[in-house]
């Protein structure tokens, strides 16, 4: 099933995007229709206009499920997360434990990987 969104007279299906900054740690969840979109929403976003070259850089997940969310950024990282747009968070509270580290996606929580394998050997 495809996710569509009316764009500039077009049915254009809504995409998930990580958006980045090359060279920095900056990164941004968005939601649009291309990878062109995605970027200009990073930018505006973030940044402004003292940046004599910026090279914003994206990938389009082609897994990710934006069912629901509106074009722009998506503010809650962990829904980015769960919906497949970051693959992981660095230094974020696990679903489980509650313990900052670094997350990943499974069975459907943002989860570390102690508690991935607790939960894995307890199977």
């Amino acid at each position: 099933m495809r996710h569509l969104s009316i764009h500039e007279d077009c049915i254009m299906p809504k995409r998930g995007y990580f958006v980045w900054v090359d060279g920095d740690d900056i990164t941004f969840p968005v939601v649009a229709t291309s990878t062109r979109e995605a970027k200009k929403i990073a930018f505006t976003h973030h940044f402004h206009s003292d940046y004599d070259w910026i090279d914003v850089r994206c990938i389009w997940k082609r897994c990710s499920d934006v069912a629901g969310l509106p074009i722009g950024i998506v503010e809650d990282v962990r829904d980015a997360l769960i919906r497949g747009i970051f693959d992981r968070l660095i230094a974020y509270p696990c679903d489980y434990c509650d313990n900052d580290a670094d997350l990943i996606c499974r069975f459907n929580a943002a989860l570390c990987r102690r508690c991935i394998e607790n939960s894995c050997s307890n199977e």
